[in-house]
């Protein structure tokens, strides 16, 4: 993301043609790298369960994984996109500020276990939400980059540490025969999630013909998951707000 915006500027089929370049070496490394031999063979048999039943172990995360692809795709797809319309950025500056969101993000979510363990999950996925649904009500007015650095800063350090967190949570939710299904289900729902979030976006785009008013439906969804945790946690349902209030 970091280098599209600057090669676009030179033609936009350069940064469709070096990823191609990158995504083919990597193909080959990964054959010379990787000997067949390595991976270990799971003899033993595997009881299977109904995705349905998964699903239904799931249900409480439901509002917290359609929200976390939600936010990464509206923040990805129309952030820089906002800044080139509205903030009169050019579309590699635009990029980059947002691919720093991301590396903050990623770097931020490798010190999961650490928070966790100091302030517990359930606080962590509630101050992503919080941090979240302020720093996309924040994008709707502002596009100086004074304040947009530090706003993507703690919203990527906040946002990231959130897929982690849900990570831990549909772990303890399931057993281990059926976590390949429970997490496919959990990236099917971020992505379709996402998906929708995108397309809803658009209309609203459309209609406001300004890109910035998306930004305020991020902070809505935000706000939604963040009362949804608050909730369970409140309601005590067996099952619920036991799990979230697990620390680890």
């Amino acid at each position: 993301m970091a280098t599209s915006g600057f090669l676009g500027e030179i033609t936009w089929k350069a940064p469709c043609a070096l990823w191609a370049l990158m995504n083919l070496a990597a193909v080959v490394l990964g054959f010379l790298i990787v000997e067949e031999s390595s991976a270990p063979t799971i003899s033993r048999t595997v009881a299977r369960t109904s995705a349905g039943t998964t699903l239904r172990k799931m249900l409480l995360f439901t509002p917290a994984i359609l929200t976390g692809g939600a936010l990464y795709q509206i923040t990805s797809y129309f952030g820089p996109l906002n800044l080139t319309k509205t903030g009169g950025w050019n579309p590699g500056d635009a990029d980059l500020v947002f691919a720093i969101w991301i590396g903050i993000g990623t770097v931020t979510s490798y010190y999961f276990g650490a928070m966790s363990a100091r302030f517990g999950r359930f606080r962590l996925l509630a101050a992503g939400y919080i941090a979240s649904a302020v720093a996309s009500g924040l994008l709707v007015f502002f596009t100086q980059w004074w304040l947009l650095a530090p706003v993507l800063i703690i919203y990527g350090a906040f946002l990231f540490v959130t897929y982690p967190a849900l990570f831990s949570f549909i772990t303890d939710s399931t057993v281990p025969e059926e976590r390949g299904t429970a997490f496919g289900i959990l990236f099917g729902f971020q992505l379709g999630g996402g998906a929708l979030a995108v397309y809803i976006c658009g209309i609203v785009a459309d209609v406001l013909n300004d890109a910035r008013y998306v930004f305020a439906v991020g902070a809505a969804i935000s706000a939604l998951s963040l009362i949804t945790l608050l909730f369970w946690e409140v309601s005590g349902r067996r099952g619920g707000a036991a799990a979230l209030r697990r620390p680890s």
